[in-house]
């Protein structure tokens, strides 16, 4: 833990202004709406195979009964055996900010709100069902809200500073 720490530092210090620049110049430069886009349709899947990760699948429907049976599988929101800390909270929403701005890039207006509040409890639920899948990892109903609501706060962001956003007062950033 501290090891992993010490090397994000080292690595910021080595490489982060080249990477802060690199990123400002793909984002103002090179047309804003289509090179997010492309660096976020990266991020989702990078995000897709990191909650599938280790990949130890298992088809048989005797396996994911023991899954229920071990507290691997949540259906009660906000009820996980091993208890939700805000932090955990918080990182599980957080992963999804990135994935609500291009569900927000990719909705067309006038109705963007109603499509991305879709897509976004889609996708969630989509990544929570293929988890039922890998036998290690936790199927949590509290983890389908926490990203749906992670992808909702995404979206808003990007209508306030994103490459596609109208520049509008924050009260009415919205509606």
């Amino acid at each position: 833990d501290d090891a992993g720490g010490a090397a994000g530092v080292v690595l910021w210090l080595a490489l982060g202004r080249r990477l802060a620049a690199w990123a400002d110049h793909v984002w103002r430069a090179r047309a804003g709406r289509q090179a997010a886009i492309s660096c976020l349709a990266g991020y989702l899947v990078a995000l897709i195979l990191y909650q599938l990760f280790p990949f130890d699948l298992t088809l048989s429907p005797a396996e994911v009964w023991h899954q229920l049976n071990e507290g691997k599988i949540n259906i009660l929101p906000f009820a996980d055996r091993a208890g939700l800390t805000a932090y955990a909270a918080l990182s599980e929403a957080a992963l999804m900010i990135p994935v609500g701005f291009l569900l927000w890039l990719w909705a067309q207006p006038p109705r963007r709100w109603p499509a991305v509040a879709a897509r976004a409890l889609a996708l969630a639920a989509a990544i929570e069902a293929a988890q039922l899948l890998v036998y290690s990892r936790y199927t949590s109903s509290t983890d389908l809200i926490l990203a749906a609501a992670g992808a909702l706060a995404g979206a808003a962001l990007a209508n306030l500073v994103g490459p596609v956003a109208r520049r509008r007062p924050l009260h009415s950033a919205f509606w």
